[in-house]
């Protein structure tokens, strides 16, 4: 009876995540460049404000530059 508790025991810890259940990564953290204030970046709007990509360990901070400005910001690096 004993090892079937035990088993029983090991079985719930691993499926409940375990020791390490509240250990996290930390988050990765990027800037994304967008040249446009409309309804294409509506959908990049909500999932920051949701939490999307930070139930995903990523952190994301969008950033407005003049269309143009973009351009030449991606070939600079």
């Amino acid at each position: 009876m004993r090892k079937v508790i035990c088993i029983v025991t090991i079985l719930c810890g691993l499926a409940w995540g375990g020791p390490l259940a509240g250990a996290t990564e930390p988050l990765s953290k990027t800037r994304f460049a967008y040249g446009a204030i409309n309804a294409y970046m509506e959908s990049t709007w909500i999932a920051k404000e949701q939490g999307i990509f930070r139930k995903h360990n990523v952190e994301v901070e969008p950033v407005f530059i003049i269309a143009t400005q973009a351009a030449q910001a991606m070939l600079a690096g």
